[in-house]
């Protein structure tokens, strides 16, 4: 079907799929570091620290603390991820 308005939107697409591989391109030069694993394992050691239970003030706020490191840890991973996809099929369509 003949859209009327498509001359609005040309190229915007396009201009998605630079910014997205851009984007990709920027998470995996920073997942390319050497400091990144080290940060990595740092938020890791950091969410698997024991809940401090001395007073429920304490545990509430090392259970934030803990919750905090482990979704930043799985958010960067699911940013490498999704910028390793992003690359692979823009390589794959050419």
């Amino acid at each position: 079907m003949n859209n009327p308005f498509r001359r609005f939107f040309e190229g915007d697409e396009e201009k998605a799929v630079a910014t997205s591989l851009d984007n990709a391109h920027e998470v995996l030069a920073f997942a390319g570091t050497a400091y990144f694993e080290k940060f990595m394992a740092y938020l890791e050691a950091e969410g698997d620290r024991p809940l401090d239970t001395a007073d429920p003030t304490a545990m509430i706020k090392s259970a934030a603390r803990i919750n905090a490191f482990k979704e930043i840890r799985t958010y960067l991973r699911r940013k490498a991820k999704a910028a390793v996809e992003v690359i692979e099929r823009e390589n794959d369509n050419g």
